[in-house]
């Protein structure tokens, strides 16, 4: 949370600069300050990675499925797509350590329920590894 003054220099209220949208995908909340411009600068650092991370996952879901035309979105998960098991799974897990070079708990494997929380597990683990 981050004050936020008016142009009279009296505080307005607390307001949260950056947020999720109804896509899973952070923005920042429309204000003109120096806190928001310091927000955007971490949002744009934010969303390269991320759309790095979709960009390769995207390569690694076409791979796995053989589905040359496939795009994915946060919301992508096992449910649509009807070849979808538990080899396939842990397959997509392994092509994703592969690629991004780290490296999943069992628990992390079995945890992520749609792209969307894969992209931010992959995303925690390469800042960690930084």
């Amino acid at each position: 949370m981050v004050s936020v003054s008016c142009r009279s220099g009296k505080l307005r209220s607390r307001k949260r600069f950056i947020r999720r949208n109804r896509h899973g995908e952070i923005c920042i909340a429309p204000r003109h300050s120096a806190a928001a411009l310091l927000a955007s600068r971490r949002l744009a650092l934010h969303n390269g990675t991320m759309n790095e991370i979709y960009a390769r996952l995207e390569e690694i879901f076409r791979t796995v499925l053989q589905d040359d035309a496939l795009t994915i979105t946060p919301e992508t998960s096992g449910k649509d797509f009807e070849g979808w098991d538990s080899l396939t799974h842990v397959t997509l897990m392994v092509h994703a350590e592969r690629a991004f070079g780290i490296q999943f708990t069992n628990s992390e494997i079995a945890g992520w329920q749609n792209a969307g929380e894969l992209a931010q597990l992959i995303e925690a683990r390469l800042k960690k590894k930084a």
